[in-house]
């Protein structure tokens, strides 16, 4: 149901398909980014892993940027969310954060599933010694 009405929307509005390929790139760029700087460390038979801290702090920015900006938004324009339509309205005419939703989705996503692979074959498997990973 979500994903007709995403197209029904983007149909009425092509230049979202921009928001959405943008945020898609973004997010595997991220993705690309945190594989690359990832650590693990395994305890007690557990295995923690960290990202690099620009990523963390990127995703965090747009996050919570986006949130505030949309709160502000609904708060100052007051429109009537007893309506469904009223809601929707105001979504598409701030295509941005459906880019930044894209995004966030992409990665994490991608980098859940990496760190799930990983952590199904073994540390030791992908090259990640218990010994050099340690977080710190």
């Amino acid at each position: 149901m979500f994903a007709f009405g995403l197209t029904i929307f983007s149909l009425i509005h092509p230049f979202l398909y921009g928001y959405f390929i943008i945020g898609i790139i973004g997010g595997c760029l991220l993705v690309f980014f945190a594989r690359k700087n990832l650590s693990f460390e395994k305890r007690r038979g557990k295995i923690y892993f960290r990202t690099h801290i620009w990523v963390e702090l990127i995703l965090l920015t747009l996050f919570l940027s986006r949130f505030l900006y949309r709160v502000t938004e609904l708060y100052l324009a007051a429109p009537d969310l007893h309506s469904l339509g009223s809601y929707s309205q105001s979504i598409g005419t701030d295509p941005f954060t459906i880019g930044v939703c894209f995004l966030i989705a992409v990665y994490y996503i991608g980098f859940s599933s990496i760190v799930i692979k990983i952590s199904r074959n073994g540390l030791e498997q992908n090259g990640h010694s218990k010994e050099k990973d340690i977080l710190a």
